[in-house]
């Protein structure tokens, strides 16, 4: 994802985070060479207070369920005062996604709140459809993920939320 938004916009500073140090590894060998790939742990993120203006949590929180409450704090403890927290997650029943909404909105203003579920369905159908031609290895693995998780969406066994969120004065 960060890949992505370094392309698009003019950005200084540019870290990206993984508790999987293999993953890190390939990024750092593979991915852009302006972005700086660490291992770190979310709910104990080695960046000083009030760092970042902008920060981007693609589909990662659900990995660490039981270090939720310390995540979010962590984002609030680096971001800037007026910084901005792009946040979006699968979620696998309502009730999680509903109860990580409580925690959202009981730490950052909510700008913008979109259930993208069905976005994230039809993403899921273009890259198998993409894929289909490809026989090779990895492609075929790449094509049943997308074909599963498509399904998933389908049939809303699991939902996707997409946040804009503002530090909460207050908090």
């Amino acid at each position: 994802g960060i890949s992505l938004v370094k392309g698009y916009h003019d950005i200084r500073e540019c870290h990206a985070i993984d508790y999987n140090k293999d993953n890190i590894s390939f990024c750092s060998r593979n991915l852009r060479k302006d972005v700086v790939f660490k291992q770190d742990n979310a709910s104990e993120l080695n960046f000083p207070k009030k760092h970042f203006d902008v920060i981007l949590s693609v589909e990662s929180s659900h990995c660490y369920l039981d270090r939720y409450d310390d995540f979010f704090k962590e984002v609030r403890r680096i971001m800037k005062d007026d910084g901005t927290f792009l946040y979006t997650d699968v979620y696998h029943t309502e009730k999680l996604a509903n109860s990580t909404y409580e925690i959202i909105k009981d730490n950052f203003d909510i700008i913008y709140k979109e259930d993208s579920t069905y976005n994230a369905h039809l993403s899921c159908v273009e890259m198998s459809r993409a894929l289909a031609p490809i026989n090779s290895e990895p492609y075929g693995w790449y094509r049943a993920l997308f074909e599963e998780k498509a399904e998933v969406y389908r049939q809303r066994l699991g939902v996707f939320k997409f946040y804009v969120l503002k530090n909460k004065e207050s908090v």
